[in-house]
């Protein structure tokens, strides 16, 4: 095996990734910054949609020139500069200036003297190579064992659920079979699988639930499928895992994940009567007190979110005045359960 070959491609592909990183950081602060700009004037479809643009910078290793852009700041990188160096003009004389280089560089046990040198960039190829297959590593076998668990899970036979089930789908247009699984490993509503999906629910779910909020979770799933959301969820995670050393990167996700649910509450919400609204509200609180730590599974997309995020879910809604009324909804209904709570 050339070992000198494998080194210089695996320096190669770390540097590439790490400039790569460092343009994609600017890019969601600019991102962030825009968002924070237009939080008024936007719709939250707009806010999630604008993370395309980081998926597209970490995916595709190429972009278009400007004079105006802001990596323009940045020095060049050298796997750019080694591309866009121009072809040699004398082969015969570089050639034969090599061949003396290579020979005045053997040392007398006939072994290159570089190849004694430990550069700092292959250490830190190493270090990034270790650490992708680290957690490649582990999300495989998370992903695995979680799989695992649930194959031998049952399917949901309560004929009123799946006729519920059915209507959403039939009112949002979905024509795909999604079956319903029931699991004891699942701590929220969740969406799995790409050509296969299914979405499986807590064990004790349909007990807790009436028929008017399970429909808000049925819509809320479908909207993940209709928004192809599980694929955009994949690719984050295989890139993240590319570019595990950059937190900036993690952050980002985990606000794409947020504006993501954002954005399935309004495509939801689309399918319901501003009358229902409010009690769309009820139904993030109820799966909050439910489900208070909900795990966040990779390749999934599911419906439960943090104390924090149900306020941003609950004022993401159609027009101002809806959202006013959810926003209340929720915040004097929370309160009123804290103060319960304590008097208890």
């Amino acid at each position: 095996m050339d070992w000198q070959w494998l080194t210089l491609t695996l320096n190669q592909a770390f540097t590439w990734t790490l400039y790569n990183s460092i343009e994609a950081s600017l890019l969601v602060l600019l991102i962030l910054l825009c968002q924070q700009l237009g939080k008024k004037h936007f719709s939250i479809r707009w806010h999630h949609a604008v993370w395309f643009l980081l998926l597209w910078k970490l995916a595709v290793p190429w972009s278009i020139d400007s004079s105006i852009s802001l990596y323009n700041w940045l020095p060049p990188s050298p796997w750019t500069s080694m591309q866009e160096a121009p072809p040699p003009t004398e082969p015969i004389v570089l050639a034969a200036e090599a061949l003396h280089q290579d020979e005045s560089a053997l040392q007398p046990d006939g072994s290159l003297a570089n190849e004694a040198s430990f550069s700092w960039i292959s250490l830190l190829s190493l270090i990034w190579i270790g650490g992708v297959a680290i957690f490649a590593i582990t999300m495989t076998r998370s992903t695995y064992q979680l799989l695992s668990q649930l194959k031998n899970d049952v399917f949901v036979q309560d004929e009123a659920v799946l006729r519920v089930f059915s209507h959403c789908q039939k009112q949002m247009g979905i024509s795909k079979s999604i079956p319903l699984r029931m699991s004891h490993q699942m701590t929220s509503p969740a969406l799995m699988g790409i050509w296969r999906p299914q979405i499986w629910l807590p064990a004790n779910l349909l007990d807790k639930l009436n028929e008017h909020e399970l429909r808000h979770i049925f819509l809320h799933e479908l909207a993940h499928w209709k928004r192809r959301d599980i694929p955009v969820n994949s690719i984050m995670s295989v890139l993240l895992i590319l570019n595990w050393f950059n937190p900036l990167l993690w952050y980002a996700a985990s606000r794409m994940r947020q504006d993501q649910e954002m954005a399935c509450d309004a495509l939801a919400l689309t399918y319901l009567q501003e009358t229902e609204v409010p009690r769309y509200g009820y139904t993030m609180i109820k799966m909050l007190e439910l489900y208070a730590d909900p795990k966040q599974i990779h390749f999934t997309a599911g419906f439960s979110s943090s104390k924090k995020q149900v306020k941003s879910r609950g004022i993401s809604c159609r027009s101002q005045i809806v959202r006013t009324l959810v926003w209340l909804t929720i915040f004097v209904s929370w309160n009123d359960r804290k103060h319960n709570r304590k008097r208890t």
